[in-house]
């Protein structure tokens, strides 16, 4: 390697310090949803099961819609007992950005948004975390809009934060197809979803309930 080339590999090297790392946090996959426990939704570290298919919202009665998604953390602890070094590679991410496009390269006439945050992903490790996929705010945007049947939809979504040594991160966009309609599930009262003595007891996410009718899907629901 010649001078030349050291030169240019230190201001590339240099250049690369200052910007987001794109690969250690990372969006791992959509959780189907628990069950709930006496009424509450319990996520575990990881998915217990996978997300088949492309969820669906209702605009016409969802106030809002989350989805539960594991989230990985890649980066190994760089914790020293031999010095006393603590780790700080536990990642912190503050907020989700999301914009929203149809499949085929139309431009979606829904602005995106961005929710705060406060979820921690350990070092070398994974957590579940409910990402609000369209907030109230966009949900009434695509309520006024007309559509004449169920529309498919694209959620892509950023996570940004910080590790617990200071340096910035974001991931990869992370994107979620999501199938819209108004009027296709709102009809549907939660409390039909149980049989015989049992009655509903809630169901996970929360979101996929509102005034007691179903207005999401996916939903896990317990019946006691």
């Amino acid at each position: 390697m010649n001078a030349r080339t050291l030169a240019s590999l230190a201001l590339l090297l240099a250049a690369g310090c200052g910007l987001d790392n794109f690969a250690s946090v990372q969006f791992f996959e959509i959780c189907y949803p628990p069950a709930p426990t006496d009424g509450v939704c319990l996520y575990p570290s990881s998915c217990t099961n996978t997300l088949l298919g492309r969820p669906r919202v209702d605009v016409a009665g969802a106030f809002s819609f989350e989805l539960p998604i594991q989230i990985n953390n890649q980066l190994k602890s760089n914790a020293d007992s031999s010095t006393g070094r603590a780790n700080t590679n536990d990642a912190h991410i503050e907020k989700y950005t999301i914009t929203y496009e149809v499949p085929g390269g139309v431009a979606f006439a829904v602005p995106g948004s961005v929710s705060l945050a406060n979820d921690t992903v350990p070092t070398d490790g994974n957590t579940v975390v409910l990402v609000e996929a369209l907030p109230n705010v966009t949900i009434l945007q695509l309520a006024s809009l007309p559509f004449p049947t169920t529309t498919t939809i694209v959620a892509a979504v950023v996570a940004s934060g910080r590790y617990d040594s200071g340096d910035s991160f974001e991931t990869g966009t992370y994107r979620i197809a999501l199938d819209v309609c108004n009027g296709c599930l709102s009809t549907i009262p939660v409390t039909s979803l149980c049989t015989g003595t049992t009655v509903f007891n809630g169901g996970c996410p929360g979101s996929a309930i509102e005034s007691g009718f179903l207005v999401s899907l996916p939903l896990n629901f317990e019946c006691k």
